[in-house]
């Protein structure tokens, strides 16, 4: 749901984590993956994780610019269907889990995330 002075703010401080972890001697001084994996960690609800299969099952894998991958999941968590069915997702995770105990996080974006990457190794359940 962020605007674009929240983007601004968010791609600064990617930029900024992702100058911290990334090796100049590092044979892809670009990395993106970790960076994104910290920032979704310490911002869950503004943050996706950029997975590379997560992205490439949405079409976003070449896309040079965090920003635009960002606007793309925050499209799919304004969609009313996409929205919907994230709100369905922990109440079937409980029950599939049975007996088992079971943790979700409560960030939609978290619970998109999950469900896409799930999607793009299992395949459709």
């Amino acid at each position: 749901m962020a605007d674009a002075s929240v983007l601004e703010a968010m791609y600064a401080f990617y930029n900024a984590v992702k100058a911290a972890v990334s090796s100049p001697n590092s044979k892809d001084p670009n990395p993106w993956v970790n960076p994104s994996k910290f920032c979704a960690r310490k911002r869950p609800d503004l943050f996706p994780v950029r997975d590379r299969n997560v992205c490439a099952h949405l079409g976003i894998l070449n896309l040079s610019d965090a920003r635009a991958d960002w606007l793309v999941f925050r499209a799919l968590v304004q969609d009313d269907d996409v929205r919907r069915a994230i709100d369905t997702l922990p109440e079937g995770a409980h029950q599939a889990a049975g007996e088992r105990q079971l943790a979700l996080d409560s960030s939609v974006l978290r619970l998109l995330d999950a469900a896409l990457w799930s999607y793009t190794v299992w395949g459709p359940a």
